[in-house]
């Protein structure tokens, strides 16, 4: 069975950010913890990301499964899995430290996987290569400021979206909109659900 390129890559550019993650953070039984509600989130995006395409484009995986699969779209879809990982969040419990240590994986997963593409597909995301990259720099030393990175990378990135192609997310193509209202719920987690949860 042909698996696609850009599939691996982003188990790749993931398991490099574990990699990374777990050699220069302390507290392997803290580390465990995160990578574990991580990969629970994560599972639950893909789930719902690709149940979703297969209900959006049903008609097509008859004829076409892997290409369908494969292909890297599906921008609905991918809101629907976002959705998902976010109340799926929520059910766990998840901590602000642990949003914390799971936007540092994450940005540094996005971060290595166009470093990857770049390397072995000869693609040329310099916009996203930057964004991610001051990202995951910030999120990964400013623990006290990692909220504000996030949401400046994000209205960054939503920024320079309306000047030209949207930057996407691992390949998946995005709205400009999304980044705004991703750094917007990233402010609401930040400043108002753990103050609400403290009271």
């Amino acid at each position: 069975m042909f698996v696609p390129p850009y599939i691996v890559i982003r188990l790749a550019a993931l398991l490099l950010s574990i990699t990374v993650f777990w050699t220069m953070r302390e507290g392997s039984t803290a580390k465990r913890g995160i990578i574990s509600k991580g990969v629970s989130l994560l599972t639950t995006f893909f789930v719902v990301f690709i149940g979703a395409k297969l209900v959006t484009t049903f008609p097509m995986v008859l004829e076409y499964p892997v290409a369908v699969l494969s292909y890297p779209s599906g921008t609905l879809e991918f809101y629907i899995g976002v959705g998902a990982m976010v109340i799926h969040a929520f059910r766990l419990a998840v901590t602000k430290d642990e949003f914390h240590e799971m936007a540092v994986l994450l940005s540094g997963a996005f971060f290595f996987y166009y470093i990857i593409s770049i390397i072995t597909m000869d693609d040329r995301p310099l916009a996203e290569i930057v964004v991610w990259f001051l990202i995951y720099i910030g999120t990964f030393l400013w623990k006290k400021y990692w909220s504000a990175v996030l949401e400046a990378g994000m209205l960054a990135a939503g920024l320079l979206s309306l000047d030209g192609a949207v930057l996407d997310w691992m390949g998946i193509p995005v709205d400009a909109g999304f980044y705004v209202i991703a750094a917007a719920g990233i402010f609401i987690i930040d400043r108002r659900v753990y103050r609400w949860r403290r009271m």
